[in-house]
C-alpha cells in the first residue's frame, strides 16, 4: 500500500506541475523586472486536487495554448500550501485551486481564472485577458460610459466576488437585484444568495435562514446550510451547528 501511495503521489506531482509547459524559474520580482509588455501568470495549485491535475493534463499541454502563453505571459507556479505560494495566495485574496492570476509588470491584477477550463474555453479566456477584454476594468469602464444592464452589472459583481472583495461585490449585486428584478435570471438567483451569505458573514445569523425560507427550491439551498454549519463549527458553537443539521434533515 505504501508503494502504491508513493506512485500516486509521483503521478500527481508530475501532472499537477505541468512538465511540458514553459514555466519561468525566477522569482515573481524577477518576472516583474523583465515582463515588459507581457503579463505575468501565477498558477496556484496543490498536489491532490483533481481540478488542478485536469488543468495541467487536459489544458496546459495543449500546443496552441502553450505557444500563445509563451508569447504573451511569463508563467510561474506555486504550491498554495507552501510558504511563498501561500504568501502570494493570501496577498491576492485567492480562493480555491487551481487559481490562475494574471498581473501586469507592476503587480496589478488584470484578471483571474478560478478552477478547471477545457482547452477551447481557456484559450478564449486568455486571449481576452491579453486584450484586457471582459476584465473588471473593462466592465467598469463600460458601466461608467453608460452600458448599464444586468449582464454588465452582474459581471462586475462576479469579478469582485472572485477577488474576494465582497463589499464591492455586494454593492453591485444590490444594484442588480433592485434595478433589474428578474427572479428567473441566474444572475438574480446568484445575487440573492451572495447577499444573504454576505449578511451572514457580517454577523446576521438569520440571513441565510431567511434566504432558505424564502427560496425553498433554490439550487443554493444546500450551500446555505453548509456555510452555516462550517461557520458554527469554526466558531465552536456546537448547539447552533446541531440545530442547523436538524433543520437540514427535517
Amino acid at each position: 500500500m505504501k508503494k502504491v501511495l508513493i506512485m500516486i503521489g509521483l503521478v500527481i506531482n508530475f501532472a499537477c506541475q505541468g512538465t511540458s509547459y514553459n514555466w519561468y524559474s525566477g522569482t515573481l520580482e524577477d518576472a516583474m523586472s523583465v515582463a515588459g509588455s507581457k503579463l505575468i501568470m501565477l498558477k496556484f495549485y496543490t498536489y491532490t486536487w483533481a481540478a488542478c491535475i485536469r488543468l495541467d493534463v487536459e489544458t496546459l499541454r495543449n500546443t496552441e495554448i502553450q505557444a500563445f502563453s509563451q508569447e504573451n505571459f511569463i508563467s510561474l507556479k506555486y504550491n498554495a500550501n507552501e510558504e511563498i505560494g501561500n504568501k502570494y495566495f493570501k496577498e491576492y485574496k485567492c480562493q480555491g485551486v487551481p487559481h490562475l492570476l494574471f498581473l501586469d509588470s507592476m503587480g496589478n491584477e488584470v484578471d483571474r481564472i478560478i478552477g478547471f477550463l477545457p482547452p477551447t474555453e481557456y484559450l478564449l479566456r486568455i486571449k481576452d485577458i491579453v486584450q484586457k477584454r471582459n476584465t473588471l476594468d473593462d466592465y467598469l469602464l463600460r458601466y461608467e460610459k453608460g452600458e448599464k444592464n444586468a449582464e454588465v452589472i452582474a459581471a462586475i459583481a462576479m469579478k469582485y466576488e472572485d477577488r474576494n472583495e465582497n463589499d464591492k461585490a455586494a454593492e453591485y449585486y444590490f444594484i442588480l437585484i433592485n434595478e433589474y428584478p428578474d427572479e428567473n435570471s441566474e444572475y438574480h438567483t446568484q445575487g440573492e444568495f451572495f447577499l444573504a451569505s454576505h449578511e451572514f458573514e457580517k454577523g446576521n445569523e438569520n440571513a441565510l435562514k431567511n434566504y432558505i425560507k424564502n427560496n425553498p427550491d433554490s439550487k443554493f439551498r444546500l450551500s446555505a446550510y453548509r456555510k452555516m454549519t462550517f461557520h458554527f463549527a469554526d466558531t465552536q458553537e456546537m448547539n447552533k451547528e446541531l440545530l442547523i443539521y436538524e433543520e437540514m434533515i427535517e
